[in-house]
């Protein structure tokens, strides 16, 4: 039950990467490789889990209300 909870945990953590990639491609006009590397090189320089960039990326890119 725990190898499942754990499977589950990285398939989210590895969709919000792949939709901050996207951002990161769209806004930088950069290629899919380049885009996962600046995430990951952000994520390196913050010491921080890229799924935390990743949410953080993509709080940024959402339109705020009003």
């Amino acid at each position: 039950m725990r190898t499942e909870i754990g499977g589950l945990e990285r398939l989210a953590a590895r969709k919000l990467v792949e939709r901050a990639k996207g951002v990161v491609m769209r806004r930088m006009g950069l290629d899919e490789a380049a885009a996962f590397a600046h995430i990951q090189r952000q994520a390196r320089n913050a010491r921080k889990p890229m799924k935390e960039i990743a949410e953080t990326i993509l709080a940024a890119d959402t339109p705020q209300p009003g």
